[in-house]
């Protein structure tokens, strides 16, 4: 081998190496766990007819969840999570909603730390009629 084609070839396994370990770097980064703030759009589904909200649910649920950072950006780039509240099964009166999070599609990598509010009540009542 030339003096010109071992040089070459070494700077080829120098750059190889280089790239090696920022690909090495970026994947131990990426595996690290860390914490995501979400901010979950509550969505009413299902009242029956002649029923109306009194008191509606929150706009949205804060949910903090934990897991690798790679799906923790998932998460972020990725489609929002929904929670829906299904109201088709309640008659009127007072309906509770406790530990929103079961509800909530989310990674099954992730953890959920906390939830604001942890429970919610929504008030349905006959419509008056006219």
């Amino acid at each position: 081998m030339s003096r010109s084609g071992k040089e070459s070839h070494t700077l080829l396994v120098r750059a190889l190496s280089v790239v090696l370990a920022f690909l090495l770097w970026f994947s131990l980064v990426l595996e690290r766990h860390d914490e995501l703030s979400l901010t979950v759009p509550v969505q009413v589904e299902g009242i029956a007819p002649g029923l109306t909200l009194g008191s509606p649910p929150p706009k949205t649920l804060e949910m903090k969840v934990s897991g690798p950072r790679i799906v923790l950006l998932r998460a972020r780039l990725g489609e929002a999570p929904v929670y829906r509240v299904d109201l088709s099964r309640s008659g009127a009166g007072v309906t509770t909603f406790a530990a929103p999070e079961r509800l909530v599609k989310l990674d099954p990598e992730l953890t959920v730390e906390t939830v604001f509010p942890g429970s919610f009540s929504v008030t349905l009542q006959t419509q008056a009629t006219k």
